[in-house]
C-alpha cells in the first residue's frame, strides 16, 4: 500500500479501536502561537507528557522491541465549529508525542505523523486520539 492509500484509509477510519490513545484537547498554552511565560508552559507540557504516557499504556502498549519507523496518526476532535490550523494542532501535541514514545521506549524520531481533523459534530471539551498503525501491541 502506498503512502497515499494509506493515509487516505486513515483518513476514513474515525471509530475508536481497542488500542487507540485517547487524549484530552490539547492545553490553549501548548499552542505554538501562545504567549505564555516559559514557568506555566513547562508545567503544562509536563501534565501533558505524563498523561500521554499512562493513555498510552492503559490502551495497552508496551515498550517496543522492533526497529524502523512507525506510523503515528493523529485524530482531532475538535470542540467547535471555529477553524483549525493543521500544523499548530500537531505542534500542540508535540508533549503527547513524547508521552507516547516514554511509553513505548523509542525515540520520537521514530514516528512518521499523519493527521486528519475531524470536524462534523465537534463536542466540548474535543479531544484527540492516537493510532499506532504498522505495528501489533
Amino acid at each position: 500500500m502506498n503512502l497515499a492509500a494509506l493515509i487516505a484509509s486513515l483518513s476514513e477510519q474515525t471509530e475508536l479501536q481497542a488500542d487507540d490513545i485517547v487524549l484530552p484537547w490539547p492545553d490553549k498554552v501548548l499552542s505554538p502561537n501562545s504567549r505564555t511565560h516559559w514557568a506555566v508552559r513547562s508545567k503544562a507540557v509536563k501534565k501533558a507528557r505524563e498523561g500521554a504516557f499512562y493513555a498510552t499504556l492503559d490502551a495497552g502498549w508496551k515498550p517496543i522491541q522492533q526497529t524502523g519507523k512507525i506510523g503515528l496518526h493523529w485524530y482531532f476532535y475538535v470542540p467547535s465549529l471555529r477553524r483549525y490550523d493543521d500544523d499548530n494542532l500537531e505542534a500542540s501535541c508535540k508533549a503527547y508525542r513524547d508521552g507516547i514514545a516514554d511509553a513505548l521506549k523509542i525515540d520520537d524520531n521514530r514516528f512518521i505523523v499523519t493527521k486528519s481533523i475531524v470536524s462534523e459534530n465537534p463536542k466540548k471539551p474535543g479531544r484527540v486520539v492516537a493510532r499506532i498503525h504498522g505495528l501489533a501491541n
